[in-house]
């Protein structure tokens, strides 16, 4: 049995949803692409697949969540700190198994990777205040 790291396909997940917001392709044509060209023996593709799919899918509400927590508009985001938060909002709502410590850690570390110097201050700050935020509210982010 082959162990996957959801580590590493959230690389893989951020570097897709970068090429999609950059290239303004279709999203199956990339992702096709992405799991064709790359070598993927080491990510679980399931959740690769599934995570790039429903994110696009629901990406009205994701960045309608995002919004709250930033003062300028999601589009004038960096699209490398625009993909992490994209994809850390969608495990926040849309995956309930995935602890809200494991998406926040994971998205520093992706944004220390692919972000900015300082990115990943950014990144942290957002998603501790809507963790806060979430969690005041009674959501699955009392654990």
């Amino acid at each position: 049995m082959k162990f996957f790291h959801r580590s590493k396909s959230r690389k893989k997940i951020i570097q897709l949803l970068y090429a999609w917001q950059i290239s303004e392709r279709n999203i199956l044509e990339i992702k096709d692409e992405f799991l064709f060209s790359n070598n993927n023996n080491d990510i679980d593709t399931n959740y690769f697949v599934s995570s790039c799919i429903e994110i696009v899918k629901n990406i009205k509400i994701i960045d309608n969540k995002i919004s709250l927590y930033i003062p300028e508009s999601v589009s004038r985001i960096n699209p490398v700190e625009n993909s992490i938060l994209r994809l850390a909002v969608f495990e926040f709502f849309f995956k309930n198994s995935i602890p809200y410590k494991v998406t926040i850690n994971e998205s520093i570390e992706l944004a220390k990777i692919f972000g900015a110097k300082n990115s990943y201050k950014l990144i942290n700050k957002i998603l501790d205040k809507m963790k806060n935020f979430e969690r005041i509210k009674n959501l699955k982010f009392s654990k």
